[in-house]
């Protein structure tokens, strides 16, 4: 994330100087570019950042890494800051042509795409489930 992050800076700041760059220099830039795009041809649609909520609570924080097909990640509990269990690694991610299962510690959010292509379903923890979406957070 930091690399592309690096990467999108280094290239708004090089395309800035464009009209007075030489041919070597054009040359490395368009060498810039073409990395960048080669780091970013390997994520997926799941990569980035995601929210699950119920209603308007935000439940859990994912940041997410798809890779060739294989989603992992981290999660965040945003309700409990600070607290040493809250946060940690996903224990499994299960993708399906309908959907997506995420396993954390006990706890299982199960979502599926929705008419709308929206990913919606339910989160089981501690012996209660609610209704949950899982939403892409801006960039």
């Amino acid at each position: 994330m930091r690399l592309r992050l690096a990467i999108l800076v280094l290239g708004a700041a090089v395309a800035g100087h464009a009209s007075a760059q030489t041919a070597d220099t054009r040359a490395y830039d368009d060498r810039l570019r073409a990395s960048m795009a080669g780091v970013t041809s390997f994520q997926g649609p799941m990569d980035g950042g995601w929210t699950l909520r119920a209603g308007d609570q935000d439940l859990y924080v994912f940041q997410l890494f798809d890779r060739n097909g294989v989603v992992d990640g981290a999660w965040r509990d945003p309700r409990r800051p600070g607290a040493l269990e809250a946060s940690g690694f996903l224990d499994q991610v299960e993708r399906r042509a309908d959907g997506l299962t995420l396993r954390m510690g006990g706890r299982v959010a199960n979502l599926k795409l929705d008419a709308e292509g929206r990913l919606a379903g339910d989160l089981t923890e501690a012996d209660r489930t609610v209704a949950v979406t899982l939403r892409r957070r801006s960039r």
